[in-house]
């Protein structure tokens, strides 16, 4: 593929690939936050996705590991969407 590739395209072909890599592995997560590209690795306990409060250690933003909003305690997802 880099052959046949200019040096942006493949930069993205990169990204592209990490993204795809993140999306699809469930102990991986990327931080909802605006402007912040972090990588968060789920310890095991996490990967249920259910409500639970979870940090990124990047941004320090705090948010809901289910619905991916501001980490809303004593406040049920549904009550957010």
């Amino acid at each position: 593929i880099r052959a046949v590739l200019t040096d942006s395209q493949f930069q993205l072909y990169k990204k592209r690939l990490f993204e795809h890599e993140v999306t699809n592995d469930p102990r991986l997560l990327f931080c909802p936050q605006v402007n912040c590209d972090h990588v968060l690795i789920l310890p095991e306990e996490q990967i249920s996705f259910t409500e639970q409060a979870i940090t990124c250690t990047q941004c320090q933003t705090t948010f809901c590991l289910k619905c991916r909003c501001q980490w809303h305690p004593n406040q049920p997802c549904s009550d957010l969407m």
